[in-house]
């Protein structure tokens, strides 16, 4: 122990305990923990260290969210290896690939945008593509509950007969688990002709172990369920103008 550990009251810029790499305690000016923060460290870091001193990892503690939003913001830095789609899309145009990840964040961002796809096959049901986000890093948890969301969505006819279809995996250098793959069940969460909030009914997800670091990856989209050979298109419209933009977690999720 350094002589000046002894003196915790006095202790400011010197941390007490082991060093942030050997995992032994919250260590030095910069507080880089371990996985419980050491006994020393009174002043501007807090006990053991770190910004928090309780938790590793850079001496963060978790921070539980229930709301994440659909922003316009792009993915500074995608997920390794993440480089599309990861749901069975039957359609994701070019133009819908090139938009690229948008941030699924803890508050609402970034200017009004759509993104719109056409289709029209005779096949169905037809899961066309609209939109994939990424989330900030998760913390080391076990993902369970329910998840709801409503966003803001609309088809060009009434024949169109779209419903919404999500896709929600986590993620780290390749696919950890499907959390969900849900499309609404018709008929009374068919999408309206003009852009309106949608909210859904709980859907229930997968349990899973995500390890520290990994992120939530959210694609959503139509299925189009009818069965004619006239193009029609779906409307998802996102960022800080667009009445509905949330997906909701049943329960906390850690973020680091």
């Amino acid at each position: 122990m350094k002589p000046a550990c002894l003196l915790a009251g006095l202790l400011v810029s010197v941390g007490c305990g082991g060093s942030g790499n050997s995992g032994a305690g919250g260590g030095g000016a910069a507080g880089s923990g371990g996985t419980v923060g050491g006994t020393g460290g009174f002043g501007a870091f807090g006990v053991g260290g770190g910004s928090s001193g309780a938790s590793g990892g850079g001496g963060q503690a978790a921070t539980p969210h229930k709301n994440l939003y659909l922003t316009s913001v792009p993915v500074d830095q995608p997920p390794p290896n993440l480089s599309g789609f990861v749901g069975a899309w039957d359609q994701i145009d070019p133009t819908i690939l090139a938009i690229g990840p948008m941030v699924l964040g803890f508050e609402v961002a970034g200017p009004v945008q759509t993104a719109a796809s056409s289709e029209d096959t005779l096949t169905t049901p037809w899961n066309v593509a609209l939109l994939r986000t990424v989330s900030p890093p998760l913390a080391a948890q076990t993902l369970s509950g329910d998840l709801t969301w409503d966003i803001t969505v609309d088809q060009s006819a009434p024949a169109a007969d779209y419903f919404t279809h999500i896709h929600l995996v986590a993620w780290a250098d390749s696919l950890i688990c499907v959390l969900a793959d849900w499309t609404e069940p018709a008929p009374e969460h068919e999408w309206a002709l003009f852009p309106r909030g949608k909210p859904s009914q709980p859907v229930p997800l997968q349990s899973c172990e995500v390890p520290d670091g990994a992120r939530l990856v959210l694609e959503l989209g139509y299925t189009s369920k009818n069965t004619h050979n006239v193009l029609r298109s779906g409307t998802l419209t996102y960022g800080q103008g667009s009445s509905g933009r949330v997906v909701t977690f049943s329960q906390d999720v850690l973020f680091r």
